[in-house]
Formats: structure tokens, sequence, C-alpha cells
């Protein structure tokens, strides 16, 4: 199983490691003699260490489980961008369930080298000084770009960009990776300064005025802005839609169930047939083992069916009433 990994720390921080002695069934066993600290090394970017000072404190939870604290400002080989691993060192005499355990792996970390990119610490080329760009995001300048974003015009000026790759940027490349010195080579200190003029001076705001905002945004078709004019989306008003609308669909069902139970057959509608199907199975007889036989309807106000037979059972006669249907 391999080691894991405790993440990445900031220099001089500490972090804590635990890891676990089994014997061959998987249950926790203490080690042949109790592990110190001096039990312990470290691999800096795959090759061995040579710490001076002592920044492993090892200590037992309980048996079979074992603690160390490292702190990483007790010696001057802790650096950022770096990856660290934690190993038993090599010949240590301790067994576990007569078997070596040095060289096993405890635990990795690294110190300040999986930040984000473009962020202090973090930086490919060496620690980035932000000074310039905080010094340039004046309280006057953000007041501007407050005032685009809540005034709605940067909608505007981001509508009226082309859809299709940046021009003029390394970075819109097609082919390969970008390579961004291109375009950071092309925000000369010049040009930055005509940005800013056209900030400090107002023109910003009257390149987004010129912006047409009576067009259809996010189309390009004249047909499709013909069609849907002002007129015909009026007449989706509320206001002008049919008062019965909502009701209409009920009407449908309502229609559909009439013509199938008024469906005549010998003589008798749909619903008249349910009815004295209903008499016959549910509703209560009399008379049966003579030669009159009675069927009421369910409700018992009514001779639902009538019949005269024979001893057999054999039916000569037979009267229906659906007067009530």
């Amino acid at each position: 199983m391999s080691a894991p990994h405790y993440g990445d720390i900031a220099l001089d921080a500490s972090l804590t490691m635990f890891f676990n002695t089994t014997n061959a069934e998987g249950a926790p066993i203490a080690p042949s003699a109790p592990l110190v600290a001096a039990d312990f090394e470290f691999y800096v970017d795959g090759v061995l260490a040579t710490i001076t000072g002592t920044p492993i404190v090892y200590a037992t939870a309980q048996v079979g489980v074992h603690r160390i604290t490292i702190d990483t400002s007790v010696d001057s080989d802790f650096v950022t961008a770096t990856d660290w691993a934690v190993t038993i060192a090599d010949g240590t005499p301790e067994t576990v369930d007569g078997q070596a355990i040095d060289n096993m792996i405890v635990g990795t970390f690294s110190i300040e080298n999986r930040r984000m990119v473009g962020t202090d610490g973090a930086s490919t080329h060496g620690d980035p000084d932000p000074t310039g760009l905080i010094a340039g995001l004046t309280a006057a300048r953000m007041a501007v770009l407050t005032g685009v974003i809540d005034g709605g015009r940067l909608d505007l000026l981001l509508d009226a960009i082309p859809t299709t790759a940046m021009r003029g940027t390394d970075g819109a490349s097609t082919h390969g990776d970008p390579d961004p010195t291109g375009l950071i080579a092309g925000l000369t200190a010049a040009r930055m300064a005509t940005l800013t003029d056209w900030i400090d001076g107002g023109r910003l705001d009257l390149l987004l005025d010129a912006i047409p905002t009576t067009a259809m945004r996010g189309t390009e078709n004249a047909a499709l802005a013909s069609v849907a004019t002002e007129a015909r989306l009026a007449e989706l008003d509320p206001a002008n839609l049919p008062t019965d609308i909502a009701s209409r669909s009920s009407h449908s069902a309502n229609d559909a169930r009439d013509a199938v139970m008024n469906k005549v057959i010998d003589t008798l509608r749909v619903d008249q047939i349910l009815a004295v199907l209903l008499g016959a199975s549910a509703g209560i007889a009399s008379g049966m083992g003579t030669t009159s036989a009675t069927l009421r309807n369910v409700a018992n106000n009514l001779n639902r069916i009538a019949a005269t037979v024979d001893g057999d059972g054999n039916r000569s006669a037979v009267t229906i009433d659906v007067t009530d249907v």
C-alpha cells in the first residue's frame, strides 16, 4: 500500500503523520524495540537529505499506532518548491513481527510547491512583484470600472467583441500550446499609459456609449429581429389571450368521455350496459331456484334485471330497467 501524501504546507509550518505496525494477520503490534526520532530520515526531491537539527518529535498513541510531528522551521534545509518523503532510516534494527522495517516510507509532503501559478511563492519565473499592479489599481480607476459594471455597459462592450479567436495575442494560437511571452511583450509601458489615459479621460465611457443598444444582442440575423416585432410580442401578453384557454383541456377530456359513454350497442348506451353488469355482479338477488329470478341495482331501489327461468336456469324472458341511468 502506498504511503499517504500529507499535502502542500507553508515554509516553517509543522505537520503530523500517523502510521501503523501490524503482524501478518493485520493486527496492530509494537516493534521489537521502541522507535525514536533518530530512526527516521528525510528525502528531498528524491535525494537523501542531511538534516542538522531535530525536526521530528516521535510518540506512540497506542499499540501499533505511531505519530511523528515534523517542524520545518528547525533547519535551513527545509526550503520552498521542494518535495519531501519521510522514511524509517536504512539499517534501523527494530523489526515488526520478525520483519525488517527500515526504508519503509511513512509519508510524503511538499513545501510551497503546489500553489496556483501566478500567486506569491508559486511563480515559475521567480517570486512575482505585485506592487506595480496594485499601484495601478487606484480608487479612481476602480470607481470607473464599477460604474461600467453597474450601468450594464460592460455587457454591451462584451457583446461587441467578435466571437472568433482574440487577434493580436500569442495566447490565442490554435497550433500548439500558447506562449504568453508575446502578449506580455505587447503590453508595453506606452500602451498601458494610453489605456490609462482612456480610463482617466472618460473615453472608455464614450466607447461604451457608442455601442448600439437597440440591436438584438447575441444575433446578427436582421430577419429574426424583423419577425419578432413589438406588435407580435404584445399578442402574447396575458391580457390578449382567450380567457377560457385554461379550461379547454378539461373540456376536451369531457367530450372524449361523453363520446365513449353515449355509444349505443343493442339499443343500450355504454353507461347503461355498465349499470346492467354492475347489477348482475353486485346487486341483491332474489327468487333464485324459482322460475322468477330478480337482481336489484346497487342502490336497491329498482329491479335492474328480472328473468323468467326454468328448473335448469334457462332464461325464457329478461326485463332490464335502466331508467335511472
